[in-house]
């Protein structure tokens, strides 16, 4: 099964802040709710991150990985991960290569 990519506009790369810019590029992709849901927590906590809040992230990104079982939403998803890390930070540090 092929995965669905992300497509961020070198323009936009590093540029996006607001959760509703980052999710009209994912329209294409139809992707069910739960999915989304997700995606938009991990976004929130890149922000976070971008943001110099660590300490929150840190929790932000236990309790996510506690409720949502991250390992298997990274592994079967981690396009779309690295695409709101490349959205936010213009740039990934997950292992997946990923043309763009």
């Amino acid at each position: 099964m092929e995965r669905k990519k992300v497509k961020i506009p070198e323009s936009k790369q590093g540029h996006i802040k607001d959760w509703s810019e980052f999710s009209s590029l994912l329209e294409p992709l139809k992707l069910d709710e739960s999915t989304l849901k997700f995606a938009e927590s991990y976004f929130k906590g890149q922000i976070l991150i971008s943001e110099g809040k660590k300490a929150e992230a840190t929790q932000f990104f236990k309790d996510l990985a506690t409720n949502q079982s991250y390992i298997n939403f990274e592994d079967s998803n981690g396009q779309l991960l690295e695409a709101i890390d490349i959205a936010i930070k213009g740039k990934s540090n997950l292992q997946e290569n990923i043309n763009f």
